[in-house]
């Protein structure tokens, strides 16, 4: 299948740019210069798209034709912020309904993108660096220091942490939240304290999450294969591995 544009409202990367395009792709297939490859074909829910609100109502594979020499599709970066956004939102509504975040108990929101976008479904501003706390809904620190999580850890025995591995490194701790020392990982106690959240693509693109707390016992303590939340009642498993360790493996 090779799409051409004409008022659809397929979002998905077999749709050429032009009928021009078209034309080039198919002079290309007859020199053999081209492949064929499963792309993903998207619904999108028009109404809501015009609201500024993504949601795929359908979506599948199909073949098409792909040519490595030119850019004569159009580009997928807006599908894959389609996606993740779908995902964070199931992300978000999976929380709320199964640990009532962020309006019950106490919350711990670490650095990115992802947990950004999280934070702000329900109304909180808060930085892509730095950690946020929560409260029954409250914000009790933003930007958190080191002290300020220690403290929420030694006075909320219910206090969460939710973290999310860095797109392209995998590091889950050691890289941009520093305010995670070993004592303050010490005071977590239980690893199921620890929510990781992600999306799928972002996931699969890593090899390992790495940790690298600067402590080899306070590293081992959070190595092993864990759950990782990557939609609505979804979650995959991935290995959290020491840094040190990578060379290894």
């Amino acid at each position: 299948i090779v799409g051409v544009p004409a008022g659809t409202k397929m979002y998905n990367p077999v749709f050429v740019l032009s009928e021009h395009h078209l034309l080039e792709l198919l002079s290309l297939f007859i020199e053999g210069e081209t492949e064929i490859v499963e792309k993903e074909v998207f619904l999108v829910d028009e109404e809501l798209l015009q609201k500024g609100v993504y949601k795929i109502i359908d979506k599948t594979t199909c073949k098409t034709v792909h040519s490595e020499r030119k850019m004569l599709f159009q580009d997928s970066k807006d599908l894959a912020s389609i996606i993740d956004e779908e995902e964070l939102m199931g992300i978000a509504k999976f929380l709320e309904e199964e640990y009532g975040f962020p309006l019950e108990g106490t919350w711990i929101i670490g650095p990115g993108r992802t947990l950004q976008k999280i934070a702000g479904f329900y109304g909180f501003t808060k930085g892509f660096l730095g950690f946020m706390g929560i409260t029954d809904g409250k914000v009790v620190c933003h930007p958190c220091s080191s002290s300020d999580l220690a403290r929420i850890l030694s006075e909320k025995e219910d206090a969460r942490i939710l973290l999310s591995p860095i797109s392209g490194s995998g590091f889950l701790v050691g890289r941009g939240n520093k305010e995670l020392t070993p004592r303050v990982l010490r005071l977590i106690g239980d690893k199921s304290r620890i929510l990781i959240v992600s999306t799928k693509d972002k996931l699969r693109r890593i090899k390992h999450m790495l940790v690298d707390t600067g402590d080899a016992f306070t590293d081992s303590m959070l190595e092993g294969y864990t759950r990782v939340i990557v939609g609505y009642y979804e979650e995959m498993v991935a290995k959290v591995l020491s840094s040190s360790k990578t060379d290894k493996n």
